[in-house]
């Protein structure tokens, strides 16, 4: 026999113990004191080994059955080598030790059948009663030791056998149906604790509103179990009566119960809940809904409900009571919820949400607490009906304001005490800020988790002097044992690969834990926009000192198929259409396919992007494209494509190199057009390289609002010379975002970009590689390419310098996800070669407008108002763009 089979056999052995029995008897009598001896093995293979597991295995079972095993040792001298037993002196041995019955048997082996034999041997009636079990494999010796334990603990304890397991009553429920459910099968033991058990999942199945089960005793000694249900009714039809405020087809759709459903009483009252819900919101707060069930044929049943509507009833006042240090005016201001006023029909006011109230008396407690009243209480919130009214009653006990006395650090220090308190924010307050205290004990659980104590506990010790009116904050800290990452788990993840979300990870297996890290290690994957929600947890492991890091994402949509008609600023039909696929096969990748048609042109463009290039973060772009413009004065025709590399040199920045090459034709000349622009007329062709650096820590990057960060861009572009090419010229840029939050949610946006371009002795520069302004995506209100210089002929040229500066206030909409309403202001201008940028004459806008971040992008619509406007300009003008820009 191999070790493996060998190993095999044990393992199966161990696990009879489960298998073998139900659960324990409840014996009436004292407790059988029995006895197991060594089981004889005859086998084909090496099988000594099961002589002693046997024997332990039915040991087990007889003991969680209620038996009080006896060492067998004493008894063995009454069997011999070959595992004969000597059955006299067996009975007089047992007897003297006060044993109630032995056990003894053998196992044999042929070919493929293990047959056990096992004698039972009643000591004080002299009796023995032979036993036998076999099967066919050795898979089945689980069961076959099995059977063996159910019949010795039924011939000793008196134990009934299961021989059958019906189900009578259901008449639409399947009988296989609720058996599925059923754990006692045919040749378990009959047991009242498993018999309960079985009732109670066959009552979760939520089809049967009464349950009973009896057992059928036969004369061979056995039982029939039977479960005896009545079904719930079937809800035949579904009726409301007694509402007038709405139809009853608006009330059936508060109802969760439905024709054809069970009855069911979880459903019932939330159907009662959600009916209530609909007539509070138009403030009938005392509405009443009852019900009852009208028995029909066929166990069904109509479903009626009754509602008792009340009279229309509105928060009359909202009294304060026990507060002085903040006045009546000051505390209604805090809250939500409010009385009934003149504009009531147009917002909510006038409204009673319970939990909004609940809430609103946390709110009022923070604000105490923060101010200095740590002892401030709040009663729960008194409303009163009167009539048409509600009267709301705020009690509060604002007990004494405390001053901030001492503020120490105490316990376990990791640097100085003087390092850690120079960080605390609670510090400089003149009275107690109870928030501050809590926002501390973060602060110091962070620090302490930093350096690896994760379990470190921070408890804030605040001790009153109650005559002096002073308290003092000690923060106690307990760091406990440095702990270390074990395993990284990461679950949820069906399409991306493990190792695109283990390289964004700052912490790594087998390392000490690092809390900020982890931190990091989140917001990273958020960046990356392939997951809706990330949840990470820590689990405890066999060794104290490192647990096992738990990261479950859920993955969401990263494909789009749009396509969309608009109609542009520069009075144009067009449409776009794109496919697009991040995180392409689950690798990071991504590719787009984008084509614009109509308007100012038709563009196409194909991008791949690799951001992990061999394995390392070696960002890589590639890019197609073939493009038709037409601009004031003349068209352009663009094929031609680039490549792009980068890396990351620090946090949040990387360096980019790009090489470029384009073949333009321009042609369709108008009357008009600068001489620099006629020059250009016919092919050129442009071969440039750039080197950016970009330091990027925006929350949100792609089709999301963002709400913090900085975005800084710098970047040199050279062409021609060496490069080779028609074009020469070396342009320089600049550009940098900032994102704030402001208050509630609203975001703040400044955005400033420059730029300087220089034309090199070896080509030419072309006027579109030149700077213009206006339009939606510089300065809105002018239109498209509006700010411009003029050449000695009063030709519109661009210009070789240029300044942009932008100010936004974003405002969520509705609670529609990425729905936005803004305010701006715009400012800038372009300049020539020789002239110097001066702020005074910068050209100014300011508007607003609306956005929506759909999957296409932003879709833009904003209205631009011109600060002294010149000659021939609009004083005002609608911009509207719709999906990313080419």
């Amino acid at each position: 026999m191999t070790r493996l089979t060998r190993s095999l056999l044990s393992s199966l052995m161990i696990a009879i113990v489960v298998m073998a029995g139900s659960i324990s008897a409840q014996a009436e009598e004292a407790a059988k004191r029995i006895a197991v001896l060594p089981f004889h093995v005859v086998s084909e293979t090496d099988l000594s080994y099961l002589s002693d597991q046997i024997p332990d295995t039915l040991s087990r079972q007889l003991k969680r059955d209620g038996g009080a095993m006896v060492d067998a040792a004493p008894l063995m001298g009454a069997v011999d080598e070959k595992g004969a037993v000597d059955t006299a002196l067996l009975a007089s041995t047992a007897a003297a030790a006060n044993i109630d019955h032995v056990i003894w048997g053998a196992l044999t082996q042929t070919g493929k059948t293990y047959r056990l034999d096992a004698t039972l041997f009643d000591v004080r009636k002299g009796s023995t009663t032979p036993l036998a079990s076999e099967g066919e494999g050795v898979e089945t010796l689980i069961s076959t030791v099995g059977d063996m334990a159910v019949k010795v603990g039924s011939r000793i304890f008196s134990f009934e056998t299961i021989s059958d397991v019906k189900v009578e009553g259901n008449r639409r429920i399947e009988s296989d149906a609720v058996l599925r459910i059923v754990r006692t099968k045919a040749g378990d033991r009959l047991q009242k604790d498993a018999l309960t058990r079985d009732m109670k999942s066959i009552y979760r199945m939520g089809y049967f509103e009464d349950i009973k089960v009896v057992a059928d005793h036969n004369d061979d000694g056995t039982a029939t179990v039977i479960f005896r249900v009545k079904e719930k009714p079937t809800i035949r039809n579904v009726q409301v009566k007694g509402n007038h405020v709405f139809d009853d087809e608006k009330v059936k759709k508060n109802i969760t119960l439905s024709k054809g459903a069970i009855f069911n009483t979880g459903a019932l009252n939330t159907s009662i809940k959600q009916i209530e819900s609909l007539y509070n919101e138009k403030h009938y707060y005392k509405t009443k809904v009852s019900y009852r069930l009208i028995d029909v044929e066929n166990n069904q049943a109509d479903l009626e409900f009754t509602i008792e509507e009340g009279e229309k009833i509105w928060i009359k006042e909202i009294a304060i009571e026990g507060n002085d240090f903040f006045s009546d005016k000051k505390i209604r201001k805090m809250i939500k919820t409010k009385k009934k006023g003149f504009f009531s029909w147009l917002t909510s006011s006038g409204t009673l949400e319970m939990a909004d109230l609940n809430v609103d008396m946390a709110v009022i407690n923070a604000e105490y607490q923060r101010n200095g009243f740590i002892d401030c209480r709040l009663a729960d919130p008194e409303v009163e009906y009167k009539g048409k009214w509600i009267y709301i009653t705020v009690k509060i006990e604002e007990g004494s304001r405390y001053a901030l006395g001492n503020v120490d650090v105490d316990g376990d220090i990791l640097d100085t005490k003087e390092a850690l308190l120079a960080r605390l924010s609670v510090g400089g307050d003149e009275f107690v800020n109870r928030e501050k205290v809590q926002n501390d004990v973060v602060l110091l659980t962070d620090i302490y988790s930093d350096e690896g104590y994760a379990r470190a506990a921070v408890v804030p010790d605040i001790r009153r002097n109650r005559e002096d009116g002073v308290a003092d904050v000690t923060y106690r800290v307990t760091k406990g044992s440095m702990v270390y990452f074990d395993k990284i788990i990461i679950t949820g993840n069906s399409v991306t690969r493990d190792k695109v979300i283990r390289r964004q990870l700052k912490i790594y297996e087998q390392e000490l834990y690092r809390g900020a890290k982890l931190k990091e290690s989140v917001r990273n994957l958020y960046r990356l926009e392939y997951f809706g929600d990330i949840k990470v947890n820590t689990l405890d492991t066999a060794d104290p000192d490192k647990v096992n890091l738990s990261i479950d994402v859920t993955e969401k949509p990263t494909g789009t198929f749009t396509f969309g008609m608009g109609y542009s600023s520069e009075d144009k039909l067009f449409g776009t259409t794109s496919i697009s696929k991040r995180n392409l096969f689950g690798r990071d990748q991504s590719l787009d396919l984008k084509a614009q048609f109509g308007g100012t042109g038709n563009k196409y463009s194909l991008i791949f992007v690799e951001p992990w290039l061999f394995d390392i973060p070696l960002y890589s772009k590639y890019e197609l494209k073939n493009w038709d413009d037409e601009y004031t004065y003349y068209d352009k025709k663009t094929v031609g494509g680039g490549v792009t590399l980068g890396y990351p040199i620090f946090d949040y920045t990387r360096a980019f190199v790009s090489y470029t090459y384009e073949r333009n034709t321009i042609d369709n000349i108008q009357t008009g057009a600068a001489n620099s622009i006629r020059d250009m007329e016919g092919l050129n062709v442009l071969s440039s390289t750039s080197f950016s650096i970009n330091y990027d820590t925006r929350d949100r990057r792609y089709n999301a609002q963002t709400t913090r960060g900085f975005d800084h861009t710098v970047r040199v572009e050279h062409a021609g010379g060496a490069l080779g090419g028609d074009m020469s010229y070396s342009k320089y840029t600049a550009e940098s975002s900032w994102f704030f939050p402001v208050f509630w949610k609203v975001i703040g946006m400044i955005h400033g970009e420059g730029g300087l371009v220089v034309e090199n002795s070896e080509g030419f520069l072309p006027d579109y590689k030149k700077f213009y302004l206006g339009g939606i995506n510089s300065l809105r209100g002018f239109e498209y390419q509006g700010i411009h210089l003029l050449d000695d002929n009063d030709n519109e040229i661009g210009g070789n310098k240029y300044v942009q500066l932008n100010a936004e206030l974003i405002v969520p909409l509705f609670g529609v996800d990425g729905l936005v309403a803004l305010v701006f202001t715009d400012a800038g201008n372009v300049y020539g070669t020789k002239q110097n940028i001066d702020p005074s004459d910068f050209r100014q806008t300011y508007g607003f407008g609306f956005r929506w971040y759909s999957p296409i992008g932003p879709i833009r619509f904003e209205r631009g108002y011109v600060v002294d406007p010149q000659e021939g300009e609009d004083r005002a003008r609608w911009e509207f763009s719709m999906g990313t820009a080419f």
